[in-house]
């Protein structure tokens, strides 16, 4: 029979069954009729075109089986002796269910009409009350069982028919109700509630399970009741997700859910259930391989009961409950087993809880977190919980379903964001109006959860992705962190410090490395964007890293902030970041001046648009300059007055004779802020110390630096000293009373540059002593030349002195090239063995002409 007459001869043969439910039927045409649906079931399976066919031509035929099942939703319960007559209208009604979720998968999964399976159904489910019916069956069924003596098969199977229904009355009306139907909703609850179907499924399901049971059910009988135990944990989970429909379940539904969910049977076998899945699935191999032997729907199906663990261990729900720190160790593994495992697309081309494992898991992250956080102090195994979601989430950020996914990627951004923020709040410390991270000796429990749970390969992971690929899920992760607000402050990149200080020493430098990396490929045309770029995130984070290490710089150790120990972690990370973050920063700075001053060109000229006059990001940059990078300048002896005390130290580790570095690098560089503040004019209220410190170090370069600046005041505009600049600044200083010296210092400078420009020579004019606070002089005990630095002993780099390169997820550990001539310089990649061949290592090989 063709597929397209199917369907209607179906319908015809069950309705005339419906019709005649309440009377007689013979026994072989029920049976008949069920292997007739068997085998159109089997044909639905393979061939989804033939589901279509068959309800293209009887489109009520989901209705008609509905009704089937609602009539044998309402035989009598099961005899002790078996009823053959009942048990083949119950079997006929499960091949008519079995038969319609086989429609229902395959029509969903081709992306065909589901109209068969929707709201519509479950509110014809409620009104025929099936649900009230099937557990009264259900409940008569295990009574009959425990009752029986001697028990019989025929009762058994009787039995297994009753639940068969019960289940299927259960998981189709949960998996139905429409998510934004909240009168839907809350009428399916109060039925769940009121019916208990749940419940007493769940405990006809452990009687059929029970030793008195297995005694008498034959082999294929106790197999299908593993298969029934299934089907029950995944009916509690589908009722579970109902009551995740937070925005549209009234407290009434809410309470009724609980209430169902609260079922001490139901949840005892979805703990059985759920603990045995996490054994077969963590009892594979290493996360990645696919465990042996499963198929991507077996994967699914144990993934799935994994799932059901996180209802039945909600607290909230009445019943007993495990301690909260089984519950979230417990958790955490089905969650790592659920992402590890990969379980792939669900069978029936669903959401939510049908769908793929991570995605599910990337949802439930901030639940897992708050779990986490509600366990502090973490210490003994509370530690090992909170190391273990910063692994879930490193293994979610590695899933593509997970990243390419705005919900199940922002929640993970989300969940990374509470992490970074209240991980830090027991470390941080209120000093003088200023903010600082306590650093004591040994890492605080806070930042060892981190930093065992690999917290710094993380972020170094989606940095690099991020810079590789700007515009990708990473970058749209990081711009969720720094985007999120959190108390007490919103992400910033210095809340990396304590993590960085307590890492090993190889990454930390391969952090550090990553981040010199980044900045090398950063556009100085992205600083003068208004907001955040993808090009920018190297400068955010270096300026913001830049500007807490040197805050530490100015606090002694008998204050109780830093301890000594992490002073020298600090100043051995500050080693390795100045020498590169430092001429990389003011490369940047210096043609965002020129673009900017190309732009006022032709703005002047009528040529474009005037763009924005804050450009955010570029004054974060030059704020970081004026306050911390030039004070860095200072700290490796490029300023050529020390603070007292400190010249000597500094000489003595080999940092003297910066006099030509200063001029050739700090003196061009603040005229370019000079002129970028004057462009962009800031507001004075809302960057008081960008003012200042420009200012500030303004005069006291004019002063110990007068051949350089004097050299550059004609020279380029971007970066030419200009008297107009410097009044700009003390125009905007002028009004605090306290900036009045600093204001006048500033006038006689602009005077003495209009001297200059007109070819004269300026008087003597008394110079403002500008007294900054230097780093303290414990910096200077653990500083290292910057040659020295660069040859870290935990990290073998590129040779290319240039090299961008991004491939990997971390500068720990990536496999180098020798030179095939030398065998002395290494390479990440043939572009850098190419680059810097050209670069003069042809001559330091051995001056040969040919190919390195």
């Amino acid at each position: 029979m063709p597929a397209s007459a199917i369907g209607p001869a179906l319908l015809r043969r069950l309705a005339q069954v419906t019709e005649q439910s309440l009377q007689p039927v013979a026994i072989p045409v029920l049976k008949a009729l069920k292997l007739e649906l068997h085998r159109v079931g089997k044909l639905v399976k393979v061939d989804s075109s033939a589901a279509s066919s068959i309800l293209g031509r009887a489109p009520s035929l989901c209705l008609v089986i509905l009704k089937l099942v609602a009539f044998a939703t309402r035989l009598p319960a099961p005899a002790e002796d078996g009823d053959a007559r009942l048990t083949a209208k119950r079997s006929l009604a499960n091949g008519a269910e079995l038969l319609l979720n086989w429609l229902v998968a395959k029509l969903g999964a081709s992306g065909g009409n589901r109209g068969l399976a929707g709201p519509a159904s479950v509110r014809a489910l409620l009104r025929s009350q099936a649900l009230e019916a099937a557990a009264r069956q259900a409940a008569g069924a295990a009574k009959r069982i425990q009752d029986a003596q001697p028990l019989r098969q025929a009762l058994l199977t009787d039995c297994e028919e009753c639940l068969d229904l019960a289940l299927f009355v259960v998981g189709h009306a949960s998996i139905n109700v429409a998510p934004n139907d909240a009168e839907g909703i809350t009428e399916f609850a109060a039925a769940l509630a009121v019916s208990s179907i749940l419940e007493h499924s769940a405990r006809l399901t452990l009687v059929l399970s029970s030793a008195k049971a297995a005694r008498v059910a034959l082999p294929a009988h106790r197999a299908l009741t593993a298969l029934r135990s299934e089907r029950c944990c995944l009916a509690y989970l589908y009722c579970g997700l109902v009551l995740d429909c937070a925005a549209t379940v009234t407290p009434a539904a809410a309470a009724h859910l609980r209430a169902v969910l609260g079922g001490p049977c139901t949840r005892h076998i979805v703990m059985v259930e759920g603990l045995a899945a996490l054994r077969e699935l963590e009892g594979g191999p290493p996360p990645g391989a696919p465990p042996a032997g499963h198929s991507p729907a077996k994967k699914q199906q144990l993934i799935s009961l994994l799932q059901a663990l996180f209802p039945a261990l909600d607290p909230a729900h009445p019943g007993p409950a495990l301690k909260p720190l089984a519950a979230a160790r417990l958790l955490l593994r089905a969650a790592l087993a659920a992402v590890t495992s990969d379980g792939g697309p669900a069978a029936d081309g669903g959401s939510g809880a049908r769908s793929d494992g991570p995605c599910w898991v990337a949802k439930r992250l901030p639940d897992l977190v708050c779990r986490a956080l509600a366990l502090r102090p973490w210490r003994g195994p509370r530690l090992a919980v909170a190391a273990d979601v910063w692994r879930l989430a490193a293994a979610l950020l590695g899933q593509e379903q997970v990243m390419g996914r705005d919900l199940e990627r922002g929640s993970v951004a989300a969940s990374l964001n509470l992490l970074m923020v209240e991980v830090g709040v027991p470390l941080w410390a209120a000093n003088e109006g200023r903010g600082l991270w306590r650093l004591p000796a040994e890492a605080p429990v806070e930042v060892l959860a981190a930093v065992t749970g690999g917290a710094l390969p993380l972020l170094e992971r989606l940095l690099r992705r991020a810079g590789e690929a700007p515009g990708g899920p990473e970058h749209d992760v990081l711009a969720e962190l720094q985007s999120a607000e959190a108390p007490p402050s919103a992400w910033r990149w210095d809340n990396l410090l304590p993590i960085l200080v307590y890492s090993t020493p190889l990454q930390a430098a391969a952090f550090v490395a990553t981040a010199t990396k980044l900045l090398r490929r950063a556009s100085a045309q992205a600083l003068l964007l208004r907001h955040s770029d993808p090009a920018t995130i190297s400068v955010e984070l270096t300026a913001d890293l830049l500007g807490a290490w040197m805050e530490y710089g100015h606090e002694a150790p008998h204050e109780g902030i830093v301890s000594a120990p992490a002073r020298a972690r600090l100043a051995q990370l500050l080693t390795l970041a100045l020498p590169q973050w430092l001429p990389q920063l003011s490369r940047l700075v210096q043609e965002a001046a020129a673009l900017d001053e190309a732009a006022w060109g032709a703005e002047q000229h009528g040529q474009r648009q005037p763009g924005p006059q804050e450009p955010e990001l570029l004054l974060q940059a030059l704020y970081s300059l004026t306050e911390d990078v030039f004070a860095a300048y200072a700290l490796v002896s490029l300023d050529p007055c020390p603070a007292p005390g400190m010249q000597g130290a500094a000489h003595t580790a080999g940092h003297g004779g910066g006099a030509c570095n200063l001029e050739a690098g700090v003196v061009p560089l603040l005229g370019s802020v000079l002129r970028l503040v004057q462009r962009g004019q800031p507001s004075p209220e809302e960057w008081p110390q960008l003012y200042y410190f420009t200012a500030a170090w303004a005069v006291r370069l004019a002063r110990t630096r007068t051949a350089a600046v004097r050299a550059l005041s004609n020279d380029s505009p971007a970066m030419a000293w200009r008297p107009e600049a410097m009044r700009a600044v003390a125009e905007a200083l002028r009004p605090t009373e306290r900036y009045r010296s600093l204001v006048q210092a500033l006038d006689g400078r602009a005077a003495q540059l209009e001297a200059w420009a007109g070819g004269k020579e300026a008087g003597a004019r008394p110079g403002l002593h500008v007294n900054f606070m230097p780093p303290a002089a414990t910096w200077l005990e653990f500083w290292k030349p910057p040659a020295e630095a660069q040859r870290c002993p935990v990290l073998t780099a590129c040779d290319n002195p240039a090299c961008a390169s991004l491939a990997g997820d971390s500068e720990a550990g990536l496999r180098l090239r020798q030179c095939g001539r030398c065998g002395r310089a290494s390479y990440c990649c043939r572009e850098c063995q190419t680059a810097h061949w050209r670069a003069g290592h042809r001559e330091a090989c051995g001056g040969s002409v040919d190919g390195a």
